[in-house]
């Protein structure tokens, strides 16, 4: 160990003691000629080849000498410079020390860099960013250099560099990257723009809401008789925040259109009620007209596609509940409102009972039977018999009214022929959280929303582009057809790369291969019918 002289046995005493780590033990005998003053004695002759300027702080170094000059500078200044506007200087006498190094960058150049770095206009701009970035090289091709170390010497230390991000970062976000910042740049930016993202931000202390989306989007949104919305976990850096997305899939235009995006910082039954109502009263004052829903007033929306959020749920049934004249009960509401992503249902299927054989016969193919029963007492006999099963507790979920009425048609009260009508799941939100999480995951508030920005400016362009010019957002044909005929060249591709995997686990348990070689391959017939039984046991074969 290492220890102060004043340490005492295994009493410290407030002294200084440290066990020396076994990975140094062979430095102790080292160690033990530093504390004792022997050997390693410096080199005399060693030479010192650093140069410093007066400025620098390394001249009290003990090793560095100050170096005169004889030199002596002379400037003459008239006292009277309007008869002479002129200034003498002399210089007497020659320099014995080498240039001072150029330290000092042209504020020129300093100037021209903060506006680049203030161009790219990120947030989390750092020093490798900047150096990778084509507005960095176009600067340093203006100067005729390729670096930026040929534009100055003094850029050879990158420190100079990443000061300059700092303070650009300063004054470009004074309010810094979180909610303050938000805020900051709501009132600066957005306020009063034509052109605004985001629309409204509520912060009590506890609750915020941050609502981002353009005019043209609501604009979208109130054309529609339907919608999906999903809240994504995986793009704010802070885990208590989430990202909640209103999306549709265009069957016109073949096309995912964001609808809008809300940003929150918990999830609960209060906050979904809020959002909900704080969404749609912004929405009707940005357009003056009422937001209406069709089993309340008649006419306006008919149904938003969601996935089972025992949250999103109540607290969407609540808004409902809340413009309502005749305040009937959330339940009911939902009823007449609310279909299950059918994506999600089945993922919870396998989840209860695994990736097992889909037989008609099977588990599995009773469970998913629960979206095409024919009426709702086929619905309930059928969870009836599943609770007799191992998956007691999840039929008994799926048996709920609620429940139930956003899984089969004959359960809700959702009018059958918009029900038919519908996308019944919400795989738009989920290409929406693909799209925004390919710009970036865990990054901060600001930075998430002005990427959102951009991608939500390009959806509603291309759907505006489409519809007046015809050019479409991608070459490949966007029709039912061709999406099916894709859809089957996939699973047909993926059903061959399963059948080769299975071929060779069979070989290889049954040692085929090595038979073949000897000539010993036994009955084909026999052969043929096992395989065939061990690859339906797989349960890659329905």
């Amino acid at each position: 160990y290492v220890s102060c002289i004043n340490h005492t046995g295994q009493h410290h005493n407030g002294h200084y003691f440290k066990i020396v780590p076994t990975n140094l033990w062979p430095e102790i005998p080292f160690l033990i000629m530093r504390f004792n003053n022997q050997g390693l004695e410096p080199d005399k002759n060693e030479d010192c080849f650093v140069i410093e300027t007066n400025q620098s702080r390394k001249k009290f170094c003990g090793r560095l000498l100050q170096a005169t000059c004889n030199v002596v500078f002379n400037i003459f200044v008239p006292k009277d410079r309007t008869e002479c506007e002129y200034i003498l200087f002399t210089s007497h006498g020659t320099h014995t020390h080498p240039p001072p190094p150029g330290r000092r960058t042209p504020q020129e150049l300093i100037a021209g860099l903060m506006s680049v770095i203030s161009r790219i206009n990120d947030p989390a701009l750092t020093t490798n960013g900047l150096l990778k970035n084509p507005a960095l090289r176009e600067f340093c091709l203006q100067h005729q250099g390729k670096s930026l170390i040929d534009v100055h010497k003094s850029f050879a230390n990158m420190d100079k560099v990443s000061v300059l991000i700092y303070k650009q970062r300063l004054l470009s976000y004074p309010e810094g990257q979180d909610i303050a910042g938000v805020e900051h740049e709501f009132k600066t930016r957005h306020l009063g723009n034509p052109d605004a993202y985001i629309q409204r931000i509520y912060n009590d202390g506890a609750n915020i809401l941050i609502f981002c989306f353009f005019k043209q989007q609501a604009k979208l949104l109130l054309q529609l008789e339907s919608y999906e919305c999903e809240m994504g976990f995986k793009r704010l850096y802070n885990s208590e925040e989430k990202e909640i997305v209103f999306t549709t899939f265009s069957q016109e235009h073949g096309k995912v259109i964001t609808l809008a995006r809300v940003l929150v910082n918990r999830e609960s039954v209060v906050l979904y009620e809020r959002m909900f109502s704080m969404f749609f009263d912004t929405v009707s004052k940005l357009f003056e007209v009422p937001i209406l829903w069709f089993h309340i007033h008649g006419r306006g929306f008919r149904a938003m596609v969601m996935d089972m959020d025992t949250k999103q749920m109540p607290g969407f049934g609540r808004y409902l509940s809340g413009i309502d004249p005749q305040r009937r009960h959330w339940q009911w509401h939902v009823k007449h409102a609310v279909v299950y992503c059918t994506i999600h249902f089945q993922h919870g299927v396998e989840r209860a009972v695994g990736i097992g054989t889909r037989r008609p016969t099977s588990l599995w193919h009773r469970m998913i039977s629960l979206q095409h029963c024919q009426s709702a007492e086929e619905y309930m006999t059928l969870c009836d018999l599943l609770m007799n099963d191992k998956v007691q507790g999840w039929a008994r979920h799926k048996r709920h009214p609620i429940i139930a009425s956003g899984l089969n048609k004959y359960c809700s009260d959702v009018d059958p022929e918009i029900w038919d009508k519908l996308r019944k799941n919400t795989n738009a939100t989920e290409q929406t959280h693909y799209k925004s999480d390919s710009m970036g995951r865990r990054l901060s508030l600001l930075r998430a929303i002005h990427y959102g920005e951009i991608l939500d400016r390009r959806d509603y362009q291309q759907e505006a582009v489409r519809t007046w010019h015809g050019i479409g957002h991608t070459y490949r044909s966007t029709a039912l057809t061709t999406r099916y005929e894709e859809a089957n060249r996939r699973e047909s591709k993926l059903s061959l790369i399963h059948y080769h995997c299975i071929t060779n686990i069979f070989l290889k348990r049954l040692s085929l291969k090595e038979n073949f070689r000897q000539g010993r391959s036994g009955d084909v017939t026999m052969m043929t019918t096992t395989f065939l039984t061990f690859y339906q046991r797989q349960h890659l074969l329905v």
